[in-house]
């Protein structure tokens, strides 16, 4: 970690949001156009787990942005669910599902609609003496697990696989709590999760790919997308534009992109990309080939929480990581818009910030 890197992001995280009219140096590199105050940075560790990370981070900026309070969600709790109806659904379709510690945001949202949200002093998901997110061995014993309910040589399955099932993940994660005290008050999960003002159905997913008729919903094909959601439809200049406008008024974005080519830096908090033209089409089309021939995959999820500018005029959008702290911006890191136009697979906004004319274009308005 650059000391310099260190301590201006700390600067930078303490300042407030500031307008165009107010730039503020971040470094010798960068001016913040817009940056939205955001909970701390966290740790995802050794867990396939940034869907869960940076869709509650979203829901936490949320909270924060309607002046509900600051809270820090717990991120195991969706997953611990997650998990349990994943595993239900890949018996289900005898083991013809991708079953992984991955997902996506319309997971946490389910979640938090059928069964609420706690906080994480109420339930860490470390139940087995680790400092930090250990899952690899879980999801090896859950796979096997499912994998030896599907086999079953007898006529039919017992009426207790899915008890014995939910035992395991109970012994790596815990028992989640039927009710809990939180600052004085007995709240419920759905209790509490209703106190936090937050209404899941006002966020929406938005992607933009041409296999696809534009202003349409489809079933995003990713491996993650287990629950089979369908997402918005859209030219990619009008997410860019929802994406800005959600920014420049104070509305987080959740990201889900690949970062698994040398266009991403994480030690240098940047990720760039350069496109042999300008034109919007080959753009378009180059980024279509990178999903139809796997280079562009979804591989991670991050929080935009703000617009910065570069010495050269380049805008940059400001991303919150779940990596914990170790980097050049602790924890935060610079994508350039034309890495996000190639490498972007979906994003979630709350519908209510949608420009009228694309709002009316989906059928929302």
């Amino acid at each position: 970690m650059k000391t310099n890197g260190f301590f201006l992001s700390i600067l930078v995280f303490l300042l407030p949001a500031v307008g165009f009219s107010q730039l503020t140096s971040i470094d010798s590199s960068y001016l913040f156009i817009k940056k939205i105050h955001v909970t701390p940075v966290k740790n995802q560790y050794k867990s396939n787990t940034c869907w869960s990370f940076a869709a509650l981070s979203m829901i936490e900026s949320e909270i924060q942005r309607m002046g509900k309070g600051t809270y820090d969600l717990s991120e195991m709790f969706v997953v611990r669910h997650s998990l349990i109806n994943k595993g239900l659904k890949y018996v289900r379709l005898h083991g013809k599902l991708n079953f992984s510690g991955g997902g996506e945001f319309n997971d946490v949202m389910d979640v938090v609609r059928r069964y609420g949200i706690v906080p994480e002093e109420i339930y860490s998901g470390k139940n087995i003496g680790y400092d930090n997110h250990v899952h690899e061995e879980m999801q090896e014993v859950l796979k096997s697990y499912l994998d030896g309910v599907v086999r079953n040589r007898d006529d039919k399955l017992s009426p207790v696989w899915d008890e014995g099932y939910e035992l395991v993940i109970n012994t790596y994660l815990g028992h989640v709590p039927a009710k809990f005290e939180y600052k004085g008050i007995h709240y419920t999960p759905e209790s509490f999760a209703k106190s936090t003002g937050i209404n899941v159905d006002n966020y929406i997913l938005l992607t933009s790919f041409t296999h696809h008729p534009y202003y349409s919903k489809f079933i995003l094909e990713l491996p993650d997308n287990w629950s089979w959601e369908s997402y918005y439809n859209l030219p990619l200049d009008e997410l860019m534009k929802i994406v800005d406008h959600s920014i420049n008024e104070g509305y987080t974005v959740a990201w889900a992109g690949d970062i698994s080519e040398n266009f991403y830096s994480w030690d240098d908090a940047h990720a760039d990309f350069k496109f042999t033209s300008t034109d919007m089409n080959q753009i378009v089309q180059q980024r279509q080939v990178g999903f139809d021939n796997y280079e562009t995959t979804d591989d991670h999820g991050m929080l935009i929480c703000g617009i910065a500018k570069n010495k050269d005029g380049n805008e940059y959008y400001y991303m919150k990581n779940s990596w914990g702290t170790g980097n050049a911006c602790n924890g935060f890191i610079y994508v350039s818009k034309s890495y996000f136009q190639y490498k972007t697979i979906a994003v979630m906004v709350n519908k209510e910030i949608l420009p009228k004319d694309i709002a009316s274009k989906l059928g929302l308005r």
